[in-house]
Order: C-alpha cells, then structure tokens, then sequence
C-alpha cells in the first residue's frame, strides 16, 4: 500500500489478486471490477526508484516485480532466482534508477535492467540466504548480508568481489552503505551493529556486546579520518559506555549526513550511534 504521507490518506493498494476495489488514487475508487495481479505468495521486501515513478517489490514466490507508482500497474516481471529459492528477500534500486539488485535465499545476488527487466549478472560467493542488499551512491559498489555471516562488498560493474567482511558470528540481517560511501553498517542475529571501512574491508566499530565499560573504540581526527599510531595501528579509546541490543539486530541505516547510524532489533528498541565515537545516543523503546 502507498500512503499520504502529509495526511496519511491510502493512495494507492498493489500487489494483490481480487476483484473489488482493488486500488484507490486519494480517495476515489477505480472500477470495482479491475483485477490486479499480483504475487502470489508473501511480499518481503520494496523499494522505490528515486524518481518515485516505479516500485520493486519482491516476493516469496521467488518473483520481482516493477510497478507503475502511480496507477499500480505491474510494468514487468523479473525471473532468474531459481533451484532451491524459497524467498526473493531483498531488493534495492540504483540512485540513477538504471540498475535494480536482489538477494535470495539461492544465496545469489543479481543485477537487472531496471528499464527491460533483462537479467545482467549473478554475483556468487554467499553460502547462506542473503537477507540484505545495498547500493553505494555513485553505483559503483554493492553490499550484501547473508544467514552465512558474511558482508560482501561487489563491483557492480564486473560483478567481481571486492571484499568479504568477517566477524558476525550470527546471520546478517540488514546492510547500508553511507551516502559518501565510505562505511557499511551490518546488523546481525548476533546482536551487534558494525561499521566497516568500504576501501580497505575493516572493522571501524562494533557496537553492542557490552552492559558497561571498557569497549574499546577507533577514535577519529577533526576531518573524520582514523587516528593511527606511528605503527599504522588505529587509536583505540577505552572506557566508553555502551549498552547494546539484546536480540537480533533487524534493520540499520546511516543518517543522509553519515554522522549517525540507526538500528532496530527484536529487543523492541530503535538505537542511535554516533558513527565518529560509537557512542550511543537516543533510545525508542516499543511496546508489546
């Protein structure tokens, strides 16, 4: 379902199979006849173009697909996670909308031309369903989290694999990449949030685990860069206190400034971070 998101009106119903008021635009019913074929089993997963003309939802029933934003007509079907796929789990779209990237419980990764639908590359290298995928700004690098533990960062242009980050010991379950670039964040079944250096494939920071002090943290200069000692080692600063999730981290996003990092969890709690120091900021608690 699409939403006003000033009103909170229902704009616009896609993805289901039935007749009888199958879709609204601001309050005014089409024909209550029209029938919209949708997916057939659970949508797990969408995205919109940055335009905001096309959706890509993916579906347990191992389908994508691209949906006209404003009237919910499906524009095309795309069909390629096969053999053992149980779920398309994790689509995202290119900033220059050329280019959509799912993951899927056949461990692969694939690129496809957002304007025909036509398959471009599978990226192989995840053991595991991959639960998340991510796309850096300029295009040029994929991330993607999998049940493996692993992140993985990809040449979207040639598909080959650039760095393979280690040190979840539970499922990835969400992946972002900050708007420069720069960073990945990784959330995991293991209850922590990592940051990552997208260039050299490091652990940055990894936050959570602890329930009081002596987490030590990379501490960072006035312009955002690692301190490192006259070795190259970084600059470790015990003694700040950090309390993390205690269940699986579910969702994590970096700020539009890069500065902050946002995760969710089973433990009914949204956190945020300050990616320069891991220190932890606010606390939204749920409710059951």
């Amino acid at each position: 379902k699409i939403w006003n998101a000033d009103t909170g009106a229902q704009i616009l119903v896609i993805g289901h199979t039935h007749k009888g008021n199958c879709s609204c635009t601001e309050g005014k019913r089409v024909d209550p006849e029209c029938t919209v074929q949708g997916h057939s089993d659970c949508v797990v997963s969408v995205a919109f173009s940055p335009d905001g003309n096309r959706i890509v939802s993916g579906s347990y029933d191992h389908l994508l697909k691209i949906w006209d934003a404003a009237n919910g007509a499906e524009v095309c079907t795309l069909r390629g996670h096969t053999g053992a796929v149980r779920a398309v789990c994790s689509a995202a779209i290119s900033l220059d909308g050329k280019r959509i990237v799912s993951g899927s419980a056949d461990s692969l990764v694939k690129i496809w031309d957002a304007a025909t639908g036509a398959e471009i590359r599978t990226l192989r290298g995840h053991s595991g369903w991959v639960h998340s995928v991510a796309i850096s700004s300029d295009g040029t690098r994929i991330v993607s989290g999998s049940d493996d533990g692993l992140v993985m960062i990809w040449n979207a242009e040639t598909g080959a694999e650039v760095h393979t980050l280690t040190g979840h010991t539970g499922p990835v379950y969400s992946v972002a990449i900050s708007r420069d670039g720069e960073r990945v964040v990784s959330g995991s079944a293991d209850e922590l949030v990592k940051i990552w250096d997208v260039t050299t494939g490091a652990e940055i920071l990894s936050l959570g685990g602890h329930t009081g002090e002596g987490l030590c943290l990379c501490t960072v200069d006035e312009d955002g860069a690692l301190e490192e000692d006259e070795e190259g080692e970084p600059i470790l600063h015990p003694g700040c206190p950090v309390t993390g999730h205690s269940g699986a981290v579910r969702q994590v996003e970096f700020s539009d400034d890069g500065t902050q990092v946002i995760s969710a969890g089973d433990d009914q709690t949204v956190r945020f971070w300050e990616v320069a120091t891991g220190r932890r900021g606010r606390q939204l608690e749920g409710s059951e």
